[in-house]
């Protein structure tokens, strides 16, 4: 990576420029931001550190919520198999006592 007093006055100004150009259109913002904190990653850039930081919760809680619902699926799947099994297929011990 070059140092900053390596390059040329007009080359600083120009990366700048673009820098600033990259950061104000709303079409290339959010690439840029990303992009910037991928370099520095401990810099502090709300929009992405907010981002982040939801998406990971909401990640969080999404697997929390397929976990569940797999087990009730399968809990459901195997009350509906006990219900419609014959008699003669059930389990000798959850046969009624006479």
């Amino acid at each position: 990576m070059a140092e900053q007093s390596a390059l040329e006055q007009s080359t600083q100004e120009s990366l700048a420029k673009l820098s600033l150009d990259l950061a104000g259109n709303p079409k290339t913002r959010k690439s840029f931001l990303t992009l910037a904190k991928e370099v520095r990653p401990n810099t502090p850039i709300p929009e992405i550190d907010s981002e982040r930081a939801v998406d990971e919760r909401f990640a969080v809680e999404k697997a929390a919520r397929e976990k569940f619902e797999g087990e009730q699926r399968d809990r459901w799947l195997k009350e509906d198999l006990a219900k419609k099994r014959p008699r003669r297929w059930r389990r000798a011990d959850s046969r009624p006592k006479t």
